[in-house]
């Protein structure tokens, strides 16, 4: 019985059909392998998303033509190559449109396959790799009426630290009161309009000054009669 491994089988069993073919069966054979072990030893990063197999069979195509013209082809080169294999009843390769469209360019396409150095992104592909994010732009009458409202509650002048906790409360709800949407501003927003917490509260009609939030006027009465 023979042991070879099933691949030097199928090694030795192509090797025996290209000696007894033409030079030019003999060559698209090779270049039939070429292109499947291109495919094969795609790099492994794009097995991690949905367009895996499209990318794969693209850019094995685009890899599998550089093995013919010697040099990353242009789209012409390809278009002719594609050309030439759909002549011999051959339909695996993509066509030049449709890879174009996948990487948003020529130029991308061949920068995907490795066969260039990465080229600037356009617009189109930074606005598709942009995170959006819903910006809310608050009205200053809505910042101070927020304040005024942390203010009242606390019954005093609030420190950020106030507000950032009075603000949680209010988002997650208290005791007796409902949880209210995440329309009330973080303490950040006010830094980035009033450059500063005093003037956030000064705009909001309220004692900026730090001494008033730090000192009071007005104390509990600690006497007593003995």
């Amino acid at each position: 019985m023979n042991n070879e491994p099933s691949s030097d089988l199928a090694v030795a069993a192509i090797f025996a059909a290209a000696t007894n073919l033409p030079l030019d069966g003999a060559q698209e054979l090779a270049r039939r392998i070429t292109e499947w072990v291109v495919v094969q030893i795609q790099n492994h990063h794009h097995d991690l998303h949905p367009l895996a197999a499209v990318d794969a069979r693209f850019i094995g195509g685009l890899r599998a033509v550089t093995e013919v013209v010697g040099h990353p082809p242009t789209s012409q080169e390809y278009l002719a190559e594609y050309e030439r294999r759909r002549g011999l009843g051959d339909s695996g390769l993509p066509s030049v449109s449709a890879v174009s469209k996948h990487f948003d360019g020529w130029p991308y396409a061949l920068a995907a396959a490795g066969l260039t150095s990465d080229v600037a992104p356009t617009g189109i592909q930074r606005r598709r790799a942009r995170t959006q994010k819903i910006v809310h732009r608050y009205t200053e009458a809505r910042l101070a009426e927020c304040l005024r409202a942390c203010a009242a509650d606390l019954g005093r002048v609030p420190m950020v630290r106030d507000f950032v906790v009075w603000r949680e409360e209010l988002i997650a709800g208290r005791p007796g009161r409902r949880a209210t949407a995440t329309d009330v501003p973080h303490h950040r927003t006010y830094y980035g309009r009033y450059h500063g917490w005093d003037a956030a509260l000064a705009a909001a009609g309220l004692d900026g000054h730090r001494q008033s939030r730090t000192e009071r006027q007005e104390y509990t009465d600690l006497s007593r009669e003995r």
